[in-house]
């Protein structure tokens, strides 16, 4: 092997191993994502099994770390339409959707 091929070699094997991390990385950050979404589900799934003047407040406190664990501010306003906070949302479940789903939107993290 010549040494121009190995310095190739070299940088499109440090191109790949960088590509990987930063794959690494996003893979990360969306399961510790997804793990919250899951343990709040879990514990609302739970919540609702009952229906005491108690769960009320649990319902609150969960829906409240969900609402702080969630990544943008965009999320925090879905989440308010489609479950609303005691006060109240801000605008309908409908209108949020239309907002935050309309065509060529991305959001990461």
């Amino acid at each position: 092997m010549f040494p121009d091929e190995f310095d190739r070699a070299v940088t499109d094997l440090q191109r790949h191993v960088n590509a990987s991390i930063t794959h690494l990385q996003f893979y990360d950050r969306l399961v510790q994502h997804l793990t919250h979404i899951q343990d709040f589900l879990s514990g609302a799934a739970g919540q609702l099994a009952g229906t005491t003047e108690e769960n009320a407040e649990v319902w609150g406190v969960l829906r409240s770390k969900l609402r702080a664990r969630l990544i943008s501010q965009a999320q925090r306003e879905l989440l308010d339409a489609v479950l609303p906070p005691p006060e109240g949302a801000q605008f309908n479940s409908r209108q949020a959707r239309e907002e935050h789903a309309a065509q060529g939107t991305v959001e990461l993290f």
